[in-house]
């Protein structure tokens, strides 16, 4: 059986990639997850994931400050 939610799971992102999906340099993206701004995932010690909602989020979120 398939679950209904299953299309709605986001799929994480590299911060490279989702500096391209935001039109920001990486690295500033980079720093962000690195002074805890935004948060990230690191599955198995691997690279850095993302979420791209939730980086939309806390730049809302700060925005809103």
């Amino acid at each position: 059986m398939v679950d209904p939610q299953a299309s709605e799971i986001e799929a994480f992102l590299t911060i490279p990639k989702a500096a391209e999906r935001l039109g920001i340099p990486a690295s500033t993206l980079r720093r962000a997850v690195k002074s805890g701004e935004i948060p990230s995932y690191r599955p198995f010690q691997q690279r850095i994931r993302l979420r791209l909602s939730e980086v939309i989020a806390s730049v809302e979120a700060q925005r809103n400050q």
